[in-house]
């Protein structure tokens, strides 16, 4: 009994072994499931990052795909202006003022008489030096400030030392704003022709002044540079020329006699038809812009702008265009007083009318200033929505340009349906 008890005991702590392998198998099967089972989580878990990942990709490429569309056909549908055909040419004589005061401009103005006066006496045309403009404008400064009229001790230009520079002084005054008309100081300088003998090459009688008009039409002179400065209300003005004149008592050899010329004047120069077009294709371009259909030239109303520029050109009187006394036609009119010898290409007129649309609001489609609303809306009806036809009509007196233009129809309120701000 006792041997088969301890028998017993000794058989169960011999089968210990066997039992505990059996559990570390079972185990390890477990925990091999459990990490298979792991592994097959983290692969959908990969799998849907993934195509997470894949869409998102898919959802930017389409957005881009999509926005690379649009703007493609934003740039097809945005129009191509002709910016070379609206810039503005110089051809017009301006006023200055102290407050308005374009040294380019009143330069080219300048220039362009000197060249014509210059003309009548067979001498070559000047050309603008920018050092000479410089020296011109530094001096009109100080004799402005000054307030005294009187030539400048020292007159070079760098790399011509000891060269001869010239110089002509102008000065004008008002008991009001003083206001500069372009291209004055070189007709005043001419004037003294009046006092000049070509026979002699000297004044008619001591004391007269003409070394103004005769370096002006000096032969041999090639570059000018012009200055002008206001004091209040008084206007200094210098020109400097090189080579210089009046030296060596040349003035038989350089200063040559008035001759007859078939000088054309503006209206000579003047060419209807294609003023008509290129009038057209300007305000066209700035439709354009605004996003309104284009304009016909209307016959018609080409002959009803001619009458009503005449009728102003010789009234001076400043209207509406009218029929019996009823106003059916937008009417924009504006005087030009053109550099002599220039030509109207057309567009000028419309351009001005244009520029005047720096003071409409186009968001609340009005006037900024209430009181102006007329004349701003000259600009207005180039791009009027409604309008689909317009005329022009032009009448010269002297070099003055009178330009009228008609529409089919008037500039009415509210605008808010037939104003757009321009696009670009």
């Amino acid at each position: 009994m006792g041997c088969s008890g301890n028998k017993s005991v000794k058989e169960k702590d011999n089968n210990q072994p066997s039992t505990n392998s059996a559990q570390v198998k079972t185990n390890q099967k477990i925990e091999n499931k459990e990490q298979e089972q792991q592994i097959q989580n983290n692969q959908q878990v990969q799998e849907i990052q993934n195509k997470e990942n894949n869409q998102k990709s898919e959802n930017k490429q389409q957005s881009e795909n999509k926005q690379q569309i649009e703007n493609n056909q934003e740039s097809k549908n945005e129009p191509t202006i002709n910016k070379e055909l609206l810039k503005d040419e110089n051809i017009e004589l301006l006023k200055f003022t102290s407050n308005s005061l374009d040294f380019k401009k009143l330069q080219l103005m300048e220039l362009a008489e000197h060249n014509y006066l210059r003309s009548l006496h067979n001498a070559p045309p000047l050309i603008l030096n920018e050092e000479l403009n410089e020296m011109a404008q530094k001096y009109a400064e100080t004799i402005a400030k000054k307030r005294v009229l009187q030539h400048s001790s020292h007159r070079e230009l760098k790399g011509k030392k000891g060269e001869w520079v010239g110089e002509n002084l102008f000065y004008s005054s008002s008991s009001g704003q003083l206001e500069y008309p372009g291209g004055d100081m070189s007709k005043a300088w001419y004037d003294e022709i009046h006092f000049y003998n070509f026979k002699t090459g000297k004044p008619k009688k001591s004391g007269d002044v003409v070394g103004h008009f005769t370096q002006l039409v000096w032969k041999d002179s090639k570059e000018v540079g012009f200055g002008i400065a206001f004091n209040g209300n008084e206007c200094f003005g210098v020109a400097n020329y090189y080579p210089g004149g009046n030296f060596n008592n040349l003035e038989l050899e350089q200063v040559g006699n008035l001759i007859e010329v078939q000088s054309k004047s503006c209206k000579d120069l003047f060419q209807l038809e294609s003023v008509l077009k290129r009038e057209l294709d300007v305000i066209n371009e700035y439709r354009k812009m605004h996003q309104v259909d284009s304009l016909e030239l209307d016959r018609t109303l080409c002959n009803k702008a001619t009458s009503h520029a005449e009728f102003m050109g010789k009234t001076g009187n400043y209207q509406v265009y009218e029929e019996n006394g009823e106003w059916k036609n937008w009417t924009n009119w504006t005087k030009m007083n053109l550099i002599r010898g220039a030509v109207y290409k057309g567009g000028e007129g419309v351009k001005k009318w244009y520029k005047l649309l720096k003071d409409y609001d186009f968001n609340n489609k009005k006037a900024k200033d209430k009181t102006q609303s007329f004349y701003i809306n000259m600009g207005v009806s180039l791009i009027w929505k409604r309008f689909t036809k317009v005329g022009f009509g032009y009448y010269f007196k002297e070099d003055n340009l009178f330009i009228c233009a008609l529409f089919d129809g008037l500039v009415t309120s509210p605008q808010n349906n037939y104003v757009f701000p321009p696009i670009c």
